[in-house]
């Protein structure tokens, strides 16, 4: 999620209270267009058509918030940033307010540039949860793209090591996919704890997707770094085989041309 779609998605408000100057402020400062909704139901509909930037809901609409806790199980919607706006401050507690399936919540007696902050924040957190990869959560291709284009803006001298693990297909298919599963985390175990032995700060580690991955540091640090990398997978390699094919130095299944061959 880039900021360029940042900027083009409208923000939903969800109340009957048009032309709110708070929020008609903070629509403003984030370059967004302003929907405003007054009845959930017509909400919901837009929902279905088109994916704002965020979800303002106003509590002074009945049933809003069996209407939001419909929406955060939705696994079409349950993704889109919602921050209730409260038009009475003394109705819940700060217990209740912990508790509501939101993703965020203010007062109306906030200000704009609070509203603007808050709403920056949750796509900025949907976005790292977005891009993350499910089984490894390293994070995803926008992050490592991301990544790749700052060091080239900024001039600096980086090196990129792709990492792919060989014969993968031939080990998901002779172990089984949770034990495939296990070497993936594995493999992002190591990356992910480089951290801890070099002292590069600006070291980072990607998932590209299924067994490839990326690191990214000084190109002064990088064969050291990869130098780990392979000495560190060797050890969880053995680990993770079964023993006897370790001893012998390989596996042997059968390929789609019942040829046997040995990895």
């Amino acid at each position: 999620m880039n900021s360029a779609a940042l900027k083009t998605a409208p923000l939903l408000f969800i109340s009957q209270r048009p032309g709110d100057q708070m929020i008609e402020q903070a629509a403003l400062q984030l370059k967004s267009e302003l929907v405003t909704i007054p009845d959930l139901s017509q909400a919901r509909e837009y929902l279905y058509n088109t994916a704002p930037l965020a979800i303002l809901l106003g509590s002074d609409l009945a049933d809003w918030q069996v209407w939001l806790q419909g929406l955060k199980q939705n696994l079409v919607f349950k993704h889109l940033p919602v921050i209730v706006v409260l038009f009475d401050t003394g109705v819940f507690s700060l217990q209740q307010l912990a508790e509501l399936p939101a993703d965020d919540w203010l007062f109306h007696t906030d200000s704009s540039l609070e509203l603007r902050l808050r709403i920056t924040k949750s796509m900025r957190q949907l976005s790292a949860y977005l891009d993350a990869n499910p089984l490894t959560r390293l994070p995803g291709n926008s992050s490592i793209v991301e990544n790749v284009n700052a060091r080239i803006e900024s001039g600096q001298d980086f090196g990129l090591a792709y990492i792919d693990i060989d014969n993968f297909k031939a080990f998901n298919d002779y172990y089984g996919f949770s034990r495939g599963d296990d070497l993936i985390r594995m493999t992002a175990r190591i990356l992910g704890n480089l951290r801890q032995s070099h002292s590069a700060a600006d070291l980072f580690s990607g998932h590209i997707g299924g067994d490839d991955f990326v690191c990214i540091a000084r190109a002064a640090d990088m064969a050291g770094i990869c130098d780990e990398i392979i000495s560190n997978f060797g050890i969880i390699a053995q680990a993770i085989c079964d023993a006897d094919d370790v001893k012998r130095g390989h596996f042997r299944i059968t390929d789609r041309h019942g040829i046997e061959r040995d990895f």
